[in-house]
């Protein structure tokens, strides 16, 4: 099923549709992997146990009708159109918006670049079914094998989010506990998105997965890993290495802001001091010509004190999801 929309377009509740699970993923120039994200989905679960809803975030025409022909030859998926690019925020939150809206009792949020093995969805599901927590995350690992993400938490020194380094991984209980989730891939039941709220698009992209995990510790939800589970995972794929100039300016900006929402202002310093001052002075003392990497730490921080935020300044504009 296709459906047209804009973000801001009332939905109907009781479409009538009986799937537990709706997966929100977001198409941005990635016709491609959209279209491999389906078939994954299909062929571990049918179109009674998930329901896909692709968010076309105002891409380009050739990618949009990609992902268009892609939702039309699976059961189960339905395609929703923006007229702007929302970010991986705004995307999302019109897709959860969607699925709430039609009474889906587990929305999970996911990338695109991403591949498993097994009924993956199912095993998450049911890790929230059990009752011990209340969102999760699956254990993630990059296409090389090495862990990228199993728990995370809130480094109080500098006041950012910080993933679970080999020696501190947990393992003993199938489901592990963790301060934070990772936008990956995480699932609530629909209660939980309503309790918690949409993702921050002030943020747009960096921080919303982070930012959406600290409000749902102080809503008192409990946020969880599924250990027994595994997701392979293109790290960087959308938003290229974590110095380009757009991975640099979202961090930069988003990263300074989550500091002053739950750190301090010593915590907020801190990280100003080792994400922009620092990097900055090692480039001088190196005699290298301003970059645009140095550029867009200043851009960021700037922002960040007026207050601008949403999408990144033009410049520094690439393809991707987020």
């Amino acid at each position: 099923m296709t459906e047209h929309c804009q973000p801001d377009e009332p939905v109907t509740p009781g479409v009538g549709l009986v799937t537990r699970l709706a997966i929100v993923v977001i198409n941005w120039h990635s016709a491609h992997h959209t279209r491999e994200f389906i078939r994954l989905v299909r062929q571990s679960h049918t179109s009674d146990e998930a329901h896909v809803v692709v968010v076309d975030n105002n891409s380009s025409p050739t990618s949009l009708a990609e992902a268009s022909a892609a939702a039309m030859k699976f059961d189960g998926v339905t395609l929703l159109q923006r007229s702007s690019n929302g970010g991986f925020a705004g995307g999302m939150n019109t897709g959860l918006e969607w699925a709430l809206g039609r009474g889906f009792e587990f929305v999970a949020i996911s990338n695109t670049d991403v591949s498993w093995d097994g009924p993956l969805f199912d095993r998450l599901v049911e890790a929230l079914s059990a009752g011990t927590v209340d969102a999760v995350s699956p254990r993630i690992v990059t296409t090389g094998g090495t862990i990228w993400f199993a728990g995370a938490v809130l480094d109080r020194s500098y006041g950012a989010p910080r993933h679970l380094q080999e020696p501190e991984i947990r393992c003993a209980e199938p489901v592990e506990r963790t301060e934070l989730l990772t936008g990956c891939l995480m699932v609530a039941s629909a209660a939980v998105w309503r309790d918690v709220g949409m993702l921050d698009e002030r943020l747009f992209l960096i921080f919303e997965d982070s930012d959406w995990s600290m409000r749902a510790a102080l809503a008192e939800r409990r946020l969880g890993v599924v250990m027994t589970t595994e997701l392979r995972h293109e790290v960087s794929r959308w938003v290229g290495p974590a110095n380009s100039p757009l991975a640099t300016y979202f961090f930069t900006r988003n990263g300074l802001e989550f500091a002053r929402r739950y750190g301090s202002v010593v915590s907020t310093l801190r990280f100003a001091m080792m994400h922009v001052v620092l990097p900055q002075l090692r480039d001088w003392r190196r005699f290298r010509p301003w970059t645009e990497a140095a550029t867009s730490r200043v851009l960021g921080c700037s922002d960040f004190v007026r207050g601008r935020f949403g999408d990144c300044p033009q410049r520094f504009r690439v393809g991707g999801p987020k």
